[in-house]
């Protein structure tokens, strides 16, 4: 039997003799963080007696119950993935590389900051689309829980050139379980690509009160 952690083999928990012996194992895995995941899967070669009595249990066995208040909470995030933003469609920006996660609150993937705990929080965004003509809008939006909250809109005209650069703050109070993210539109007649240059789109919030 196999520990895995976030879908990668981490340890052995024990070996099952030939013949269904029934055998028991324990592992401690150190500084797990919010959103980790944990499972126990057997080795290609093994079979699982359905008769058998299988069980697993998983215990805390030291630190804090609940995320204090003195505890930092945020994270900080890059984007160079170049995703590409439909004509008339409101995307969610996906695809980032953290920088830091202090409680493990934000999915790179998804592009979604679950808050832990309630508090006061910052929120910090910036966006570049690519220049590819000077018809319609750039809109850039923080969402709260599937509503958006804040917004920054270009309109783009004949006497614009280049890229369109957008950035926004602001304060929201959060509780826990609030779902923070940020999307995009553009109404040029086509895809529009965001800039993929390190600088070009990031994405941090951070928790500055209780």
């Amino acid at each position: 039997y196999v520990l895995y952690k976030n879908g990668v083999a981490y340890k052995i928990v024990c070996t099952v003799v030939t013949g269904g012996t029934r055998n028991q194992g324990s592992i401690i895995v150190p500084s797990l963080i919010a959103g980790d995941r944990l499972s126990i899967r057997l080795d290609a070669s093994s079979t699982s007696n359905a008769s058998a009595n299988n069980d697993l249990s998983i215990s805390r066995i030291s630190g804090p119950s609940a995320i204090a208040a003195s505890d930092s909470v945020g994270f900080s995030a890059l984007n160079t993935s170049g995703q590409s933003i439909a004509n008339n469609t409101t995307t969610t920006i996906t695809g980032w590389t953290t920088e830091f996660d202090k409680t493990g609150s934000f999915n790179a993937s998804t592009g979604l900051f679950t808050a832990p705990t309630a508090g006061m929080y910052r929120i910090d965004t910036g966006n570049v689309f690519n220049y590819v003509n000077t018809t319609g809008d750039r809109d850039f939006y923080i969402v709260k829980n599937g509503t958006v909250i804040r917004g920054h809109r270009v309109s783009v005209n004949s006497a614009a050139s280049g890229r369109t650069q957008q950035t926004m703050s602001t304060a929201l109070y959060l509780v826990a379980g609030d779902v923070i993210k940020v999307s995009c539109y553009q109404s040029s007649g086509g895809a529009v690509a965001l800039n993929a240059e390190t600088f070009a789109q990031w994405f941090s919030v951070t928790r500055v009160g209780l």
